[in-house]
């Protein structure tokens, strides 16, 4: 384009194209703003083949979105903790992350929860939670708690839940920890509903992946002791959602270096309705639908409409973020340019890991 009127220019000044002193003629590919940006490119194929498939159910975490908001501490608690006396102020952004994804078990969309976040330990639930985290999470009527717990370790979503219920926690967050993002979290052994946390002098083991259950006698030498008070109520009451492993990193750190402190969280879910639909056929998701969820963005779409679009496109269709691409030239140029695939223009954290932990992680 910059030539074209380089040409038109010259062809001004000098009389140039009759004399007359009028414009030339631009190329045809000097008015197209796609030119300038070459050729589409289609999607990486290891990119495609990572981004999970969902099955849209009735409680299906596709028909809903949850933002998630974490307000550092402004003030030391009445413990410290901060490295100050009480009162010292602590500047920090307050964040937002707007890609948790909801629970399929458990009380459903829309609901709205702020509290004071409380980082349990162990962060699994694994053995039960300890004494310390159990009194953090006592909340009163005038300042509820949510729990923040992480993925794994052989105790499931329902009974990190759990845990965190009857210890006094409003909500929890759980932060994944490996390679597959958007996660679904499910209740295939229906543990919501039965919700027993201890169940007498027997210790179970889980699996989070299936759900299964292993009971064992608490004396096993192998079986930790479970300290998590005995909850003899039934049913999950609190809502859980997750999120990605990188945003969950950041919310553990943020709590571990400030003891003591009041980090204010806020989790708000609702209902998609009529706008939670596909973009590409402007149809509305539907039980029985199998849905794509693109990494880092979570925008979601029909199968079938995603496929069409990222075999030919490197973009999201709707916010055109960025996804990797096969044309090792063109990733090289994105490197060298310092543009990361994971984060919005003018956000560099996402450099700081690889494009796959980023996008999937």
């Amino acid at each position: 384009l910059r030539e074209a009127v380089r040409t038109a220019t010259g062809a001004i000044a000098t009389g140039g194209g009759g004399g007359d002193g009028e414009w030339q003629t631009p190329p045809p590919e000097a008015m197209n703003p796609s030119a300038a940006a070459g050729k589409d490119r289609p999607t990486s194929k290891e990119c495609i083949e990572r981004i999970p498939r969902i099955a849209v159910g009735a409680n299906s975490s596709i028909l809903h979105e949850c933002c998630i908001t974490v307000q550092p501490p402004v003030k030391c608690g009445p413990f410290g903790g901060c490295g100050g006396s009480a009162g010292n102020a602590i500047k920090r952004k307050v964040h937002t992350y707007d890609s948790a994804v909801v629970a399929e078990f458990g009380p459903a969309p829309p609901y709205n929860h702020t509290g004071r976040l409380v980082l349990c330990h162990p962060t699994t639930g694994r053995g039960g939670l300890e004494p310390t985290t159990i009194s953090s999470l006592s909340a009163n009527s005038n300042y509820p708690t949510i729990a923040y717990m992480e993925r794994g370790d052989g105790v499931t979503f329902v009974r990190k839940a759990l845990m965190a219920q009857a210890a006094g926690a409003s909500a929890v967050i759980v932060g994944n920890n490996c390679g597959v993002w958007p996660y679904v979290m499910q209740d295939s052994a229906g543990e919501a509903t039965k919700g027993v946390v201890k169940m007498g002098n027997l210790k179970c083991d889980i699996d989070d992946d299936d759900g299964k259950e292993g009971a064992k006698d608490a004396d096993d030498k192998d079986t930790e002791p479970d300290s998590t008070p005995k909850d003899d109520s039934t049913g999950l009451k609190i809502p859980v959602v997750m999120v990605k492993r990188s945003d969950g990193s950041y919310i553990r750190k943020l709590l571990e270096q400030s003891p003591g402190c009041t980090t204010r969280c806020t989790i708000a879910a609702k209902v998609l309705g009529e706008k939670g639909g596909c973009i590409i056929c402007t149809d509305k998701f539907d039980v029985g639908d199998t849905v794509m969820r693109l990494p880092s963005c979570s925008h979601c779409f029909h199968e079938k409409c995603a496929l069409t679009w990222l075999t030919k496109h490197n973009t999201c269709p709707m916010c055109r973020r960025e996804l990797p691409t096969d044309d090792k030239e063109y990733e090289s140029r994105r490197r060298a340019e310092g543009r990361s695939h994971a984060v919005a223009s003018g956000d560099s954290a996402g450099l700081e890991t690889s494009q796959w932990e980023s996008l999937f992680g």
